[in-house]
């Protein structure tokens, strides 16, 4: 199972059964008319507010009751509705029930047919009404609580036609479908047999799904005279909506009564739609009686990892590929195995603790169970990171790479996409279908009002949404040779990014390239992910997030978000330098998110921009551009540079990222009027920010990594030839330190 669906499954249910009520607070908003031309409906509302005070426990003042005035309904309605909702926080629950009549809407005075909308009158004849269809867009966009609506009126469906995105999930419950009338308030309305279902359930269940109340509710027994609608307006990110007396629900003296563990197969790779399906599935779906739900694919792998480890010689296997690793590669990864057995006994130990607790001590056991998980999961990654780094570090050659890409021990551990990468990487020529398409057969037209655009995004006929990266080169070098060369370091690029991979290596995945020789300039075509479910995501880059004239307050990330960020992308770094790769251009610019009119995805930073990147031995064909690239490269690297690209140039970059994330600011931006500052001084200026700025906003261990970094300190005197030891010194002396920052939320 891929180690970001687990992660992402968990972050999804982290909190989720918690032993109290769903709901922080519930809160009604029960609404009728003045005058109505009968009674019955300020009866229901009394009969309501008992059913909420009496059975479920909701406090008096956290249930509103509003009789629609005669004149000046609409602007009354709408502002009752909007203090209704506001300081109401996303773990709240707001129910809006109104009884009264509903509108056909068929007469707009224009004899055009158009949908019918949610109207409410006062009576059936030419009384005043208002508009819901009006309110309810606002409300839902704007409130942070979950929202169930219950209309008892006739055509009570209209109101499903208003789809308007919103913030967490909201429910509708209405009476009767578009065409059809309820019966009024008596014992045979919508209203009055609800609260029959309600009670009933109420005594038998104990809580109540709204989605299990429609069923109740469309059975003949209940006797309801048109069948009841439910419409799920906005999924959100909570599970169904869920009714029950409040303050019923403590927290367990006791740990867990007992364990169950599932064994899932699907017929699908685990990708987005899959994802969300299996998270619908749990979402909705699951018993009151679970208190905790995760995915712990941990084990699994751990047990991958000490079969390599443990692999006995045979016939067919003389010398297996853990006893082909250096000396000490294979002793560090045997001192990994008796610290993850250390952590392994004190989870036993655990397990035979008594089984009688207090409150307070469960509490406490709970806290030394999440321990031991943690530091379960951190000890099993540590291994596989050694592993890997040993594995790739010592397959040094193509013949090697196959022969650890074909063991079936090493299959297990999860670094085959690092030895395919590598092995691309070592293939000279690029085999496999051509991914070169013509840009005229994409359908595609750049008309960006930028001369030299480096990213652009278009929806095409053929592949949807796109995001193209342009590749510039000199015209001076558009000759055939150097244009050949080009375009086979383009092609080696969009092979290697267009290869299925796990979100470790934080990049998009390359669908096709195209050459534009009247430009002097390539094109990489890439997917575009989703964004919450939207078609319609668009591109921002790090560096426009944090400019406040971009991007609004409210978008911007948290401090945790931050520090996930810098993680993520140092981890990229990371597996992209064990494959042999360097990226060369590592900045804010080149750091991308996605996102729609809502929000911005955070959780997914892309590493974009690759400079030709290439295996680190090989001399780089690109150019210094301005003062905004210098400014992250290091000073071997600015100008016109004559040393070799290396990964410690890489690193440097990352540290001025590192800088850039902490203090919040384009690093360009401490440099404004110091155009013709030197590389070395740029470089002390970077460390001085650094040393004198950088823990106040993000703590020691965040400055430590940056200054790293920037100062090269890795303490590697001597490396080997894949640079594993670099690679070991990044892991723990900056990206552990940065890891930290993660939870602080």
């Amino acid at each position: 199972m891929d180690v970001d669906f687990m992660e992402r499954f968990n972050s999804k249910f982290k909190g989720v059964f918690r032993p109290e009520n769903d709901y922080a607070e519930v809160y009604v908003l029960l609404l009728y008319w003045q005058d109505v031309s009968f009674s019955g409906f300020k009866e229901e509302a009394d009969a309501l507010q008992e059913l909420f005070e009496a059975d479920f426990n909701y406090p008096r003042d956290h249930i509103t009751r509003f009789e629609i005035p005669l004149k000046q309904s609409q602007i009354a309605l709408e502002a009752t509705i909007y203090n209704f909702m506001l300081g109401k926080s996303q773990n709240s629950l707001l129910i809006i029930h109104y009884g009264g009549h509903g509108d056909a809407d068929s007469d707009d005075g224009t004899n055009i047919k158009r949908p019918r909308l949610a109207v409410w009158g006062n009576s059936t004849a030419d009384g005043p009404t208002v508009a819901w269809h009006k309110i309810q867009p606002r409300l839902l966009t704007e409130a942070d609580a979950n929202v169930l609506l219950i209309f008892d009126c006739c055509y009570a469906a209209s109101a499903a036609r208003e789809r308007t995105k919103a913030k967490n999930r909201v429910e509708l419950l209405a009476a009767a479908p578009m065409k059809c009338q309820t019966p009024p308030p008596g014992p045979y309305s919508f209203t009055s047999i609800m609260i029959r279902e309600l009670k009933s359930l109420l005594s038998v269940r104990g809580a109540i799904v709204i989605s299990e109340l429609h069923c109740h509710l469309a059975k003949q027994q209940s006797g309801l005279f048109d069948t009841a609608v439910l419409f799920e307006l906005q999924r959100g990110s909570g599970r169904n909506i869920r009714l029950e007396r409040l303050g019923t629900r403590q927290p367990s003296p006791t740990p867990p009564a007992s364990s169950l563990t599932f064994r899932v197969l699907t017929r699908k790779p685990l990708d987005e739609d899959v994802f969300r399906d299996i998270i619908d599935w749990m979402d909705k779906l699951c018993p009151r009686v679970i208190s905790e739900l995760a995915v712990e694919n941990v084990y699994h792998t751990r047990e991958k990892l000490r079969e390599f480890v443990q692999e006995e010689p045979t016939e067919n296997i003389p010398r297996p590929m853990f006893q082909q690793l250096p000396e000490n590669a294979r002793q560090e990864a045997l001192d990994l195995c008796q610290e993850l057995d250390v952590v392994l006994e004190g989870g036993a130990a655990l397990s035979r603790l008594p089984s009688t607790f207090t409150p307070d001590t469960s509490r406490d056991y709970e806290d030394m169970v999440r321990k031991f998980f943690n530091e379960l999961g951190s000890k099993v990654e540590a291994l596989r990171k050694s592993l890997e780094r040993n594995i790739v570090a010592n397959c040094d050659e193509r013949e090697s790479l196959t022969h650890a890409m074909n063991d079936g021990k090493v299959q297990g551990l999860g670094i085959d996409d690092t030895l395919r990468m590598k092995d691309i990487l070592l293939d000279p020529i690029v085999t496999g279908k051509t991914m070169k398409v013509e840009s005229q057969e994409l359908g595609f037209h750049d008309s960006s009002a930028d001369k030299y655009p480096q990213f652009v995004q278009r929806d095409l006929d053929q592949l949807g949404r796109v995001f193209v990266e342009y590749k510039y080169y000199n015209p001076s070098e558009n000759s055939d040779a150097a244009r050949r060369m080009a375009s086979d370091r383009v092609n080696k690029l969009a092979k290697v990014l267009g290869e299925p991979k796990s979100k470790d290596f934080q990049t998009l995945h390359c669908l096709q390239w195209f050459h534009e020789p009247e430009h002097c300039r390539f094109g990489l075509v890439f997917k575009t992910p989703a964004v919450s479910n939207s078609t319609q995501s668009t591109i921002i880059t790090l560096q426009d997030v944090m400019d406040p004239k971009k991007t609004r307050t409210r978008f911007r990330p948290t401090l945790e978000q931050r520090f996930d960020i810098a993680w993520r992308i140092g981890q990229a770094v990371r597996k992209w330098h064990l494959a042999g790769w360097v990226h060369q251009g590592i900045s804010s610019r080149n750091i991308f998110f996605f996102s729609d009119c809502e929000s911005i995805d955070y959780a997914r930073p892309y590493l974009c921009g690759f400079e030709y990147s290439r295996p680190s031995a090989e001399k780089s064909y690109a150019r210094s551009e301005d003062m905004a690239r210098d400014v992250c490269q290091h000073p071997d690297r600015q100008g016109a540079p004559n040393v070799q690209y290396q990964r410690v140039h890489d690193l440097y970059s990352f540290g001025v990222l590192l800088l850039e994330i902490g203090l919040w600011q384009p690093a360009l931006k401490m440099f404004e009027d110091r155009i013709d500052i030197t590389a070395e001084d740029m470089k002390k200026e970077l460390i001085r920010h650094c040393d004198t700025r950088l823990a106040y906003w993000m703590g020691t261990n965040y400055q430590s990594a940056a200054s790293i970094c920037l100062r090269g300190l890795f303490g590697i005197d001597v490396d080997d030839s894949a640079h594993s030891r670099l690679s070991k010194a990044f892991d723990t002396s900056v990206l552990q330190k940065i890891e930290c920052g993660k939870h602080l939320g």
